[in-house]
Formats: C-alpha cells, sequence, structure tokens
C-alpha cells in the first residue's frame, strides 16, 4: 500500500530520484515544518529566519552578563533560593506520588 511520498512513484507523477528525494525532504531538516504540507506545496528556495534561538541567545548573553556582576552574597541568595524552590518542588512530587500508592 502506498503512503503520501511513494503513490506518486505509483501514479507516474515522481519518475526520478532527485524528484523523489526532494519529496521526502520535507520531512527533515529545514523542511521539517513542512510536514503537514500538501506535497503539492513546493519547497521554497529559502526559508524565513525563526528568531526564537536568536532570541533566547539575547536572554542568555543578559542573564551571564547579570551573573558575572552579581556579589558574593547575591549569588548565594540566588543559588539558595533556587536550591529551596526545587526542594519545595521535589516534596510536592513526592506527597503526590505517595498519595496515588
Amino acid at each position: 500500500m502506498p503512503t503520501g511520498y511513494t503513490a506518486c512513484i505509483e501514479d507516474g507523477t515522481i519518475t526520478t530520484g532527485r524528484d523523489f528525494l526532494m519529496l521526502c525532504a520535507r520531512a527533515f531538516g529545514a523542511t521539517a515544518s513542512m510536514r503537514e504540507e500538501p506535497l503539492t506545496v513546493p519547497i521554497p528556495e529559502l526559508f524565513e529566519e525563526d528568531s526564537y534561538y536568536t532570541q533566547r541567545l539575547k536572554e542568555t548573553k543578559a542573564e551571564l552578563e547579570r551573573c558575572l556582576t552579581m556579589s558574593d552574597e547575591e549569588l548565594q541568595r540566588l543559588v539558595d533560593e533556587e536550591h529551596e524552590s526545587k526542594h519545595k518542588h521535589y516534596e510536592a512530587m513526592l506527597e503526590t506520588s505517595r498519595k496515588m500508592h
């Protein structure tokens, strides 16, 4: 039984390996966002840059700069707060697990 990719070979729409590979390319890498697009939608020559990673890099650099300029006391307070937050989360998960069993 042909799939959405191989049906084109069976019906003769695709006759070359290159065309088949271009059709399959939409499931991988930069074209993965086209996975749900109809197979008739052509793969663009140029993709728009996704700003997510650029923005996350800026935010991470800003956070690093903030940490590098903190005093030892501020860093210790930050570590203590994070530790307390994780501890409370762990305790809540443990309590939930106990209730389930």
